[in-house]
């Protein structure tokens, strides 16, 4: 077959630097680095009037603009660096406001007052403790669990500001303002300095600081009686939540060098032990070696075992957690078996179907290592289609589907999902049976819908499926104070989708964004930011996508609902959360019979125990209650 690739339509860029307040000197030779959207990355070199052009065409979409060499941040982002928007067109020029840049001095001396030289000043970016790492393990966020887990193996956290000078003077130029964790580094010493920068364009003068001599920590892994390879040991600063890491040897020996003085959270993990050791505190702050900090990894048994169905179909997918406790959290594979590692003792399984609907909790007696798990599921069969977007049929990695059960005329409750295809081949086990509106989102392209009444246990393959182009959405999203919000996730949907789906599109800096594939089918937006009600608006078609300049949405203070659960209606252990019929989320019942749904817009919402519609209570939020408690029986 012919192979054809579309290209984006390239584009020339030049611009024009601006002083907008100050003095902002403005010689010439200042120099910016430009990376557009597709990676690709140009130096330019502004002349004596700010002027610029980049040396050969970049691709369309957000592009990152950062400083390299000048004196001045830019006057949007307040920072070295801002996100600026590339439009589809044969040339962008760009208007860059520059103002005189946030500038800290200092210098660093040892205990004998004697500058400390070369030492290395970066901001580092605190690690989430234990406990929220245990959290996430417990409350089934999977994909929560391995971001966390995976901070501690990137070398990103860490951004190099400045080294000293001989005389142990530094100067930080263009420092981010609000709060920064900046650690000090030299071999053999180490310190940690929590700074705070309330305005832009100010002058700070640290003085003389005392870099004291570095701490070591060292000690061993066991798990019973043997040494543990590869686990990897944490140690976070209680006060500064600074974080250092390191891994065990091949007999189990660890050591942290340079730590600065005071008292740390020390625990150890393995892969398969995402919740770890228990946390110990330890003091750092005498100079001497901890020889003896021997840290003790429980030791465990494996257990195989397979979920299956109603009629007997494996359930791939399934979450699989120790109840009420510290232990692995897995996911059963495509065929339903899974291995999961728990203590020595009986423990109580909490094994949940893909789609959260169904719930079981499952005695492990201690001498078992075999278990077979049966979930009560509705019938289900597999769907197969290939997927490919319009123009040019290209192949799309991944896509949102959604499910809604039909009785006649009238809709069931929806299920979404979110799956990765290979190649743009798609396949589905999870598909309810019977009739079924099915729904197929893509990033960028209006949503696909086809009816079909599908018999259970089946493969039903629904053929290559075109999805059209939709159009585009420019809007701007604010907080209630009309500051921009930045990092913002946006997308078209429903407001269950928030909770299964995270999207790709996210606000830049000055809280812009640009939302591809509204259509009459897609013209629901939603918004998430941390700190935030999450909010759902209906786009008003065509006016809000020909609309002159881009669509402000304002995002209100979030509320959360607490639910307690009385222990003899806990049953699936899982509670609904609903607005106008719709489910909107599902939360976990945790030990103490609680579940919560957090940053809750205002509004009526219904809450009940999954498996059962009696009992249900209705739940009202509004933006004067930030908290909302109620109880079901």
């Amino acid at each position: 077959a012919e192979l054809q690739i579309e290209l984006p339509r390239r584009t020339v860029v030049s611009g024009q630097l601006v002083a907008e307040r100050g003095p902002v000197p403005l010689r010439g030779g200042e120099v910016l680095r430009i990376r557009d959207a597709g990676g690709q990355v140009a130096f330019v070199t502004a002349d004596a009037e700010g002027r610029f052009r980049c040396p050969e065409p970049l691709s369309p979409g957000w592009a990152n603009v950062r400083v390299v060499a000048g004196g001045f941040v830019f006057q949007r982002s307040v920072e070295l660096e801002v996100d600026v928007r590339l439009e589809e067109i044969a040339a962008n020029e760009l208007e860059l406001g520059v103002i005189a840049p946030a500038i800290v001095r200092g210098r660093l001396v040892d205990d004998a007052g004697a500058p400390v030289v070369g030492a290395a000043i970066v901001r580092t970016k605190p690690i989430p403790d234990g406990d929220k790492f245990t959290d996430a393990a417990n409350a089934l966020d999977l994909s929560s669990m391995g971001n966390q887990f995976m901070q501690l193996f990137v070398s990103d956290r860490d951004e190099l500001l400045a080294t000293t000078a001989k005389d142990g003077s530094f100067e930080l130029v263009g420092v981010k303002r609000g709060p920064s964790l900046l650690r000090m580094t030299q071999r053999g010493r180490g310190s940690v300095f929590r700074l705070v920068m309330t305005e832009p364009s100010t002058q700070q003068d640290l003085g003389e600081m005392t870099m004291p001599k570095g701490r070591r920590m060292r000690g061993q892994v066991m798990r019973g009686a043997r040494p543990v390879a590869g686990a990897t040991v944490s140690a976070m600063d209680t006060g500064t939540r600074a974080q250092a890491q390191t891994v065990t040897d091949g007999n189990g020996n660890w050591v942290l060098d340079d730590l600065a003085p005071g008292d740390y959270r020390v625990r150890a993990r393995l892969p398969t032990q995402p919740a770890g050791s228990p946390p110990r505190t330890v003091r750092v702050g005498d100079g001497q070696a901890l020889a003896d900090l021997r840290i003790v990894l429980e030791s465990g048994r494996t257990v195989a075992g397979s979920v299956l169905g109603r009629n007997g179909q494996p359930l791939s997918g399934a979450a699989i957690a120790v109840r009420g406790g510290r232990g692995t959290t897995t996911v059963s594979a495509d065929d339903g078996t899974f291995l999961v590692e728990l203590p020595v003792r009986s423990v109580e399984l909490q094994v949940t179907a893909p789609d959260r609907s169904v719930s079981s909790v499952v005695a492990v007696p201690a001498t078992r290592d075999r278990i077979d798990i049966r979930l009560d599921t509705p019938p289900v069969c597999t769907i197969k289609a290939r997927l490919a977007g319009l123009p040019g049929r290209s192949r799309l990695p991944s896509a949102r589907l959604r499910f809604v059960p039909m009785v006649g005329d009238e809709e069931g409750d929806a299920r979404t999902c979110w799956t990765e295809t290979a190649d743009g081949e798609l396949q589905w086990r999870h598909c309810p049976a019977g009739p079924v509106r099915i729904e197929i989102w893509c990033d960028g392209h209006a949503p696909f819908s086809l009816r079909r009444d599908l018999t259970a246990d089946d493969v039903h393959d629904l053929g290559e499926i075109l999805l059209e182009p939709g159009a585009r959405l420019l809007g701007r999203v604010v907080g209630s104070d009309g500051n921009p919000v930045d990092n913002a996730i946006v997308m078209l949907g429903e407001e269950s989708d928030l909770e299964s789906f995270e999207a790709g599109v996210r606000t830049a800096a000055d809280g812009t964004f640009a939302l591809q594939g509204v259509c009459s089918r897609a013209r629901k937006v939603l918004v998430r930011s941390p700190g935030h009600a999450s909010k759902a608006i209906e786009l008003t078609l065509p006016d809000d996508v020909l609309a002159p300049e881009p669509l402000v949405i304002r995002l209100e203070r979030g509320s959360t609902i607490e639910v307690a659960v009385a222990r003899q209606a806990r049953g699936s252990g899982y509670v609904h959360l609903r607005r106008a019929g719709l489910l909107v989320a599902i939360a976990e019942i945790d030990d103490q019979g609680k579940a919560w749904f957090a940053n809750r817009s205002a509004g009526t919402y219904t809450v009940n125990v999954v498996g059962t519609d009696e009992g249900a209570r209705p739940v009202t939020v509004s933006a004067e209650l930030p908290r909302v408690v109620v109880s079901l029986p």
